[in-house]
């Protein structure tokens, strides 16, 4: 008799605690139901829907009927907001601009927006998040000057070193260029002065014999200009042009000055 009893009482528990555990699945399910039921524009509490309060505030008190209206109360002005119609029971702390991370205020902060930060002069922005800055970083200082300076958006973009000195080799071949092409000009110029040296001679001669023949018949050297002085004078400006030797100190100069270049 005790086995059967016991048997007997093992099994009416197990159903009571089964009937249980369903009841239980049914209740969430149809909670969970009416919580999709709700619909836009409302919340569900307790197993019934309320409607939302307005952006700028939040429910003091939940409603007491279906789709009844909730008692709403206002957020503090400067200190909270609440962004959207919703079902909270308290507002969101206002944010508070880090001054000590280069942040400052744009925006202040009101029962229906948040706070709205920006950097500060020499600071830009590393993160925003719903159109005001949660990140400012210093502005990058460059040695060689700012290619793009820093703005609020984005840090300062340097000048590349390579440049200046790409520019300075460029600046350096195009001197050597122009000091070669200055010494080749200046070279033939003169060289070409030196090899007509003997013609100015012989053109000399030719010059001081014509003089002979004019006086002989009579006529002399031109505005009182004696011979002597004109042959002096010829010789004089040849000894200038192109001294002795000059053509081969000339280009020993200039092949020193090329070897040096």
């Amino acid at each position: 008799m005790r086995i059967l009893l016991v048997i007997f009482l093992t099994v009416v528990v197990e159903c009571s605690l089964g009937t249980g555990l369903q009841n239980i699945r049914i209740n969430t399910l149809s909670r969970n139901k009416r919580e999709q039921d709700c619909g836009p524009g409302k919340y569900s509490i307790e197993e019934r829907c309320c409607v939302n309060c307005a952006a700028g505030e939040f429910v003091e008190h939940y409603c007491n009927e279906e789709n009844g209206k909730s008692t709403c109360k206002p957020c503090v002005e400067g200190k909270e907001y609440m962004a959207q119609p919703s079902g909270y029971t308290e507002c969101i702390r206002c944010t508070t601009c880090d001054a000590g991370h280069g942040q400052t205020e744009s925006s202040p902060c009101t029962v229906t927006q948040n706070t709205k930060c920006k950097c500060q002069e020499n600071f830009f922005c590393n993160k925003t998040q719903h159109m005001s800055c949660t990140k400012c970083l210093p502005c990058t200082k460059c040695e060689h000057g700012d290619a793009e300076a820093c703005t609020q958006e984005k840090d300062t973009i340097c000048k590349d070193n390579r440049s200046h000195i790409a520019i300075a080799v460029v600046g350096c071949i195009i001197g050597v260029i122009i000091i070669l092409t200055c010494v080749y000009l200046w070279k033939d110029r003169i060289v070409m002065i030196c090899r007509n040296k003997p013609r100015q001679q012989e053109r000399r001669k030719f010059t001081s014999k014509e003089d002979s023949e004019l006086k002989s018949v009579g006529y002399g050297p031109v505005n009182g200009t004696s011979e002597s002085n004109m042959n002096a004078n010829a010789v004089t400006n040849t000894m200038q042009l192109c001294p002795p030797r000059l053509e081969g100190k000339i280009s020993h100069t200039l092949l020193s000055l090329l070897s040096f270049i």
